[in-house]
């Protein structure tokens, strides 16, 4: 059975390498068809000679270009085989293109990428998480402005503050040294009414609080002290209803009272008789409120029996202004405000 040879110049360029290449052809007139009807002496010996002249007559650089040339000519063959994954295809409109593998792939990594929680991608001009962000960043700038006015007022009313302290302060000290006797007169009830009181007593005080954990400003300022005289009790008795009034009246001025109480064969009150010691406390408390900007002035027993309340802008407390509450303070004036 005689076997198909390939051709010489085939067999070069699949071999790879130049010397692949002669080996092959050499092979090649070695199982050549022309000496198979020779006997084996002579197909041996005209073996021989032919091979020589082959070797001599072989090129070995038209072997080289030939089997770069076939190279190159497959290697665009099978381009033009893969033109799919090099161009886009041409589809009719309205008809979706197919993509390929790794353009598919892509897509799909960003898909996932912008529906992850957090994953940074910002929305387009106008859109919902945007809009969000704007409000959010408007409410903290809002924020920011009023805590720093805040605080710019907490800082001028705590200075108001001390500078009140520092004058009461001394003030007190003064007066618990002079123990001065108050000029005024407070009513009890009717035409009963303590006077001639003499200062005993006194405290001044402040409370800070920390701002920024570097500065301590004042934050309320106290001012207490004792009324007091050497005359006899009052002595007011009061029938029936009126009587249980009274003594909720005494009782919210802080005197000092002792009850005796008047009752029937049956246990029905009658009336009480009220003995009021002549002594009672004053106070005076001031605090802030910044979101108002303002001081309020706080007074108990100090114009009359029972409370007071005064409302104060920062710039309404002067020299002036604690000089006329001292000599409110010692009964010389009945109002310290203008």
């Amino acid at each position: 059975m005689r076997e198909e040879n390939p051709n010489p110049s085939e067999a070069a360029a699949s071999a790879g390498p130049p010397e692949a290449a002669i080996a092959e052809v050499i092979r090649a007139k070695r199982d050549s068809a022309m000496f198979s009807d020779l006997p084996d002496d002579e197909n041996w010996a005209v073996r021989e000679a032919a091979l020589l002249d082959d070797i001599a007559s072989f090129d070995l650089e038209a072997a080289q270009q030939q089997a770069v040339t076939e190279a190159q000519t497959l290697a665009r063959s099978s381009s033009l085989l893969n033109r799919a994954a090099d161009y886009p295809e041409i589809v009719p409109e309205g008809t979706a293109a197919k993509l390929p593998a790794e353009a598919k792939e892509a897509e799909k990594k960003s898909a996932k990428a912008a529906t992850r929680p957090g994953s940074g991608a910002k929305s387009a001009a106008g859109g919902l998480l945007a809009q969000l962000h704007a409000q959010a960043q408007t409410l903290q700038d809002l924020e920011s402005a009023h805590f720093r006015d805040l605080t710019r007022k907490e800082k001028e009313l705590g200075k108001v503050l001390y500078l009140v302290f520092s004058y009461l302060h001394d003030f007190s000290k003064q007066l618990d040294v002079i123990q001065p006797v108050i000029s005024r007169r407070y009513q009890v009830a009717d035409d009963h009414e303590l006077r001639d009181l003499q200062w005993s007593n006194s405290f001044a005080e402040y409370r800070t609080f920390s701002h920024g954990g570097v500065l301590e400003l004042a934050e309320t300022v106290n001012l207490g002290y004792q009324l007091r005289s050497a005359a006899p009790p009052l002595v007011i008795e009061k029938e029936g209803g009126l009587a249980e009034a009274f003594r909720h009246r005494f009782f919210d001025f802080g005197l000092k009272v002792r009850e005796i109480e008047f009752r029937s064969s049956s246990r029905y009150l009658e009336r009480i008789r009220f003995i009021i010691k002549p002594e009672f406390r004053v106070g005076l408390h001031w605090n802030m409120d910044p979101i108002q900007n303002t001081l309020i002035l706080r007074m108990r027993n100090l114009e009359r029996l029972g409370p007071t309340r005064y409302f104060l802008k920062p710039e309404q407390v002067t020299e002036d202004l604690l000089e006329r509450l001292g000599r409110l303070i010692l009964g010389q004036s009945e109002s310290f405000l203008h």
